[in-house]
């Protein structure tokens, strides 16, 4: 007899889910917005039921409204019933820019069943049929379901700046700025030869084993502020893939 475990999850010969508690069945997006709506209309504190009545829906065990406020939770939005968290706060009166792209970025790798895919799809493109099947496979769940989880998934990439226009997820060497319009630009790639570039700054390379078959680059002023330098340090958290270190025979 099949066991279901504390998160929902059945493995064995049961019946495909057809929801789960395990991923979001909606997007980052919309979890934002909804967080929004929670903060504009005051009723953080109010019964669920009167949040759902005041943001447009016919009761808290609608299945849009159920989704939405679970995604919100798994996104560390929400922390229990409607209670924005500090992350959700931020985002909606953000300090900077920055500040609002780090909590999207944090929302996104907070998700447990979201690593295993970052790291699978780092630097590919994302295949939502593939992610699909995946999910399906791992979670026990529907196909109607894994898509829905899947197209979240992706969607929620693209929110968070973790994939560009091509559908590519960002790894290294890369980052997608919004404009003010909505639109996306990517950086200038930087320079590839050794030294000071037009711009003032200076190609610097460091070789990571004895033979230098591996080298790490990058090109920046000489120059940085600990800010700058904290930030740099944020930012290779976030687009390198740590492995565990190989020991020899």
């Amino acid at each position: 007899m099949a066991k279901t475990s504390e998160n929902n999850h059945v493995r064995g010969d049961s019946k495909p889910q057809d929801s789960t508690n395990r991923l979001p069945m909606v997007d980052l997006k919309i979890a934002t917005e909804i967080v929004t709506q929670i903060r504009e209309k005051a009723v953080e504190t109010a019964p669920m039921d009167s949040v759902a009545e005041a943001l447009g829906y016919s009761s808290a065990t609608s299945t849009p409204f159920y989704r939405r406020i679970a995604a919100a939770r798994m996104f560390n939005l929400l922390s229990s019933k409607s209670s924005l968290t500090q992350a959700a706060i931020d985002y909606i009166r953000p300090h900077d820019e920055e500040m609002k792209s780090r909590i999207l970025k944090d929302a996104v790798l907070g998700i447990a069943g979201y690593k295993d895919l970052l790291t699978r799809y780092a630097g590919k493109k994302l295949n939502v049929e593939m992610v699909k099947n995946s999910i399906a496979k791992d979670n026990n769940l529907t196909d109607g379901c894994a898509l829905a989880c899947a197209k979240a998934f992706e969607t929620s990439l693209t929110f968070a700046g973790m994939m560009n226009g091509e559908g590519i997820v960002l790894s290294q060497g890369a980052e997608v700025v919004r404009d003010s319009g909505g639109g996306e630009q990517k950086l200038p790639p930087p320079p590839t030869k050794t030294g000071e570039s037009p711009n003032g700054t200076h190609a610097h390379t460091l070789y990571l084993d004895r033979d230098k078959s591996r080298s790490f680059g990058f090109t920046g002023p000489l120059e940085i502020t600990r800010a700058e330098y904290e930030r740099i340090c944020r930012w290779l958290e976030f687009t390198m893939l740590i492995a565990e270190e190989k020991k020899e025979a």
